[in-house]
């Protein structure tokens, strides 16, 4: 099923994307990712030249800011490609991507785990873009970010929270990912000093964070919500900016589309969901957009993301 969400404050009924490859740190054939790009277009196909090269023009109105999403680990970026559409209907630009990497002997689907993270690739990318003749020549604001994941994606993204290099940084959403690590007693988490607002969504059903407690060395039978903890414990207060979310019979794949694929990641330790993926998407992006929307400067998106956390899928939600 296509989801396609409906906001009260979309702007762009089209969106297309541009595909091309950026440089990554990593020896060959590991030095190379893929970006997909998605922007805001013109109603395709309006001259013969784009009839002829599918290379459809950004709309008008921008420089448009950016946002950057982060993949689960072994998780492709086509997963997420409903949240890049719903972004890119805002007037955000989007960027996706798939970087194979080798961690232990094994190949991987990263989504930049590691001291250096994904970013300052991407954009250069973003920006090599901006600078190229194409539809998004000088159509990015690269000065305005919102960072974005799920899973071990979500762990990046809110590392982005707390990088004094990334000053563009306006925002930051995280799905079914928290910041736990193994301590000298049990779980620690790590302090995120963010002075940007943080989503945090969690689901009730998530099995793949519930199986993985052992790494924490958290026993059976003892409550374990990391991601609420991690929005508790890591992150400091912000004048209400941050917020948390608990999707009612939400898994951790439910946050993916589609969400029963069993050949990719760790989908065989998740419970079964309870809510449809779609309805639970459908809330996601509409969340995720006003929330990006609104820590862009949309007042009206701020008001739009309050009603939001009200609505009657969140079991459980929460300010700092």
């Amino acid at each position: 099923m296509e989801l396609i969400p409906t906001f009260r404050s979309s702007q762009f009924e089209h969106v297309r994307a541009v595909q091309t490859a950026i440089v990554v740190p990593g020896e060959v054939p590991h030095d190379r990712a893929h970006l997909k790009v998605f922007y805001p277009s013109g109603v395709p196909g309006s001259t013969p030249a784009e009839r002829g090269s599918g290379m459809i023009a950004a709309a008008d109105g921008g420089p448009f800011p950016i946002a950057v999403f982060c993949n689960p680990v072994n998780i492709g970026a086509e997963f997420h490609r409903w949240i890049a559409v719903a972004l890119a209907r805002r007037g955000i630009v989007c960027a996706t991507f798939n970087w194979i990497t080798e961690t232990a002997g094994f190949e991987v689907l990263s989504p930049g785990l590691g001291e250096t993270g994904p970013f300052a690739p991407i954009l250069a990318g973003l920006e090599a873009l901006n600078q190229r003749n194409g539809p998004l020549q000088g159509r990015l604001d690269t000065t305005q970010m919102i960072v974005g994941g799920h899973s071990a994606g979500g762990s990046v993204a809110l590392l982005a929270a707390n990088a004094v290099e990334l000053p563009q940084v306006r925002g930051v959403f995280a799905l079914a990912a928290h910041q736990a690590s193994m301590g000298p007693d049990g779980p620690a988490f790590h302090s995120l000093q963010s002075t940007v607002p943080v989503f945090m969504v969690g689901g009730t059903h998530d099995g793949v964070i519930d199986r993985s407690r052992y790494r924490y060395n958290v026993p059976e039978g003892v409550g374990w919500n990391p991601v609420k903890r991690t929005f508790d414990e890591s992150l400091a207060p912000c004048d209400g900016r941050h917020a948390y979310a608990l999707v009612a019979g939400a898994n951790h794949f439910s946050f993916a589309d589609p969400d029963d694929d069993p050949t990719v990641g760790r989908a065989f330790l998740d419970n079964p969901a309870t809510t449809p993926g779609v309805e639970v998407r459908s809330w996601a992006a509409s969340a995720i957009g006003a929330f990006a929307a609104s820590g862009l400067g949309d007042a009206g998106a701020g008001l739009e993301f309050d009603e939001l956390l009200t609505h009657r899928i969140v079991a459980a939600s929460a300010r700092r």
